[in-house]
């Protein structure tokens, strides 16, 4: 299918096509013909954004963005695969290096409000993924958790931030004692990311794990943390992790 290319760079109009969705993370991964992966990946978020932005418009009126929303999510892709974890510093990295390429870059502030906006989209996308790559079909299945501290731990008594689910928690890794939430990260054998569920630092890290393996069907691994006796085999498999004594 043919794209219209917004404004990126005079050189992206060579490339009349996209790559294939299930290519879009090895695109974004590789280091090599940075400019021409950048384009390539661009591309391919436009052809599966576009159609979603069509159904569900995220805005009603108003300006449209100096940035588009396909540069927008392009930008978060290939700047968190490049190392950056945060909106700011995906905003920081290509205002310095790529300015060039995208001269409407707002200001941050902004561009932080319209990547925050399209997380839904975003969560649309990452689903088509998984369709396409049927990772949700495997037989072996990871489930961890990990810290998600708000604040440092002496500021925690003034902390506002998620003030209404943020609790203390404990942590095996170097944190100790923390005050925040806990992630709860599913993949498949790949390492192919399948879900997340964020809850509370005190929450029974057990309970996190029934929204998470549904429609799932295999033999999920964990730590001693996850196992519960009553777990649904039809479901999952998961005491055999004890048995064998793997970690």
């Amino acid at each position: 299918m043919d794209l219209a290319i917004p404004r990126l760079t005079p050189c992206a109009a060579k490339y009349e096509k996209g790559p294939d969705f299930c290519e879009l993370i090895l695109l974004a991964t590789s280091l090599s013909q940075t400019h021409v992966r950048y384009r390539r990946v661009y591309l391919c978020v436009t052809e599966q954004l576009e159609t979603l932005l069509k159904l569900h418009p995220p805005r009603q009126k108003g300006f449209a963005p100096s940035l588009s929303d396909s540069e927008v999510v392009t930008l978060e892709l290939v700047g968190e695969f490049r190392g950056h974890h945060s909106d700011r510093h995906i905003w920081h990295y290509f205002r310095r290096h790529w300015r060039s390429w995208f001269p409407q870059l707002p200001w941050r502030t902004t561009f932080v409000r319209q990547a925050t906006n399209l997380g839904c989209y975003k969560q649309l996308l990452h689903q088509r993924l998984l369709e396409h790559l049927d990772a949700r079909q495997g037989q072996l299945f990871r489930i961890d958790g990990f810290p998600m501290p708000v604040c440092g731990f002496k500021k925690a008594p003034q902390a506002r931030l998620f003030k209404s689910i943020a609790s203390f928690g404990s942590s095996a890794t170097k944190l100790g004692t923390f005050y925040g939430l806990r992630g709860h990260l599913l993949v498949n054998e790949q390492e192919i990311v399948l879900d997340l569920s964020v809850t509370a630092a005190n929450a029974d890290e057990r309970d996190a794990v029934s929204e998470l393996v549904i429609d799932l069907d295999g033999l999920l691994l964990g730590d001693k943390g996850y196992i519960k006796s009553d777990l649904s085999t039809q479901q999952v498999v998961w005491r055999r992790l004890t048995r064998t004594g793997h970690a």
